[in-house]
């Protein structure tokens, strides 16, 4: 999965969630060995949102440093958002 693509990312988020809750609730019906594909789609899950939210932190981050008029807080805008570029690429 190219973890670059956020439409992508955020798409398989939410379908891991939606298997994950429905393994869940459904859970005293499915076999044992099915339990291990709920936990394989919360791992995918948490994973998966990590990057999203890093994504959206880092835009929202970059357009307060386009608001504010204090050169300080811009800079400190920008680096969080450029920390949060970089934690974007360590979940690759």
């Amino acid at each position: 999965m190219d973890f670059q693509n956020y439409e992508r990312v955020h798409h398989v988020r939410k379908r891991a969630k939606t298997l994950r809750y429905s393994a869940t609730y459904f859970a005293d019906y499915v076999p044992k060995k099915e339990h291990k594909r709920v936990k394989r789609a919360k791992k995918i899950q948490d994973i998966c949102g990590a990057i999203t939210d890093a994504h959206v932190i880092k835009h929202q981050l970059q357009d307060l440093a386009e608001k504010t008029t204090s050169q300080s807080k811009h800079e400190m805008f920008m680096k969080i958002a450029d920390y949060q570029e970089k934690s974007i690429a360590v979940k690759e």
